[in-house]
């Protein structure tokens, strides 16, 4: 009888130290927390205010440091940035000839694709 009770102590513990586990990164778990549609014209054409969502939203789930698709990843400014500056990101996400058309099987709304063109004549503010 002793041990049966021993037995459940030590898995009930088990199951609460299991279910206790702490993850700091709290912007990758809730990725969209603040979220503030890209499409509002008074949200700043900034990367943390429209662009990162509109990256989080359409792109990261298969663009990301874990699984970067083609090579790709757009979890970062700096990574966003740089796939904007080669052309890649617009051609993409415009479905301009010779690009492959981003999101696969998807169009990025037109006011997203304005507010990334907004953000990179400002030249790309944070």
């Amino acid at each position: 009888m002793q041990l049966k009770l021993f037995y459940a102590i030590g898995l009930a513990s088990l199951l609460i130290l299991l279910n206790s586990c702490y993850y700091d990164k709290f912007n990758e778990i809730h990725p969209l927390d603040g979220y503030k549609n890209p499409c509002d014209s008074t949200a700043d054409s900034t990367y943390t205010h429209s662009i990162r969502y509109i990256m989080s939203y359409n792109c990261t789930s298969c663009h990301n440091s874990s699984t970067a698709s083609g090579n790709i990843t757009l979890d970062s400014y700096e990574a966003v940035v740089e796939q904007t500056k080669n052309g890649n990101l617009m051609g993409c996400v415009q479905h301009e000839n010779g690009y492959t058309a981003m999101p696969l099987g998807a169009k990025i709304p037109d006011c997203q694709i304005e507010k990334l063109q907004q953000w990179v004549n400002a030249n790309y503010p944070k």
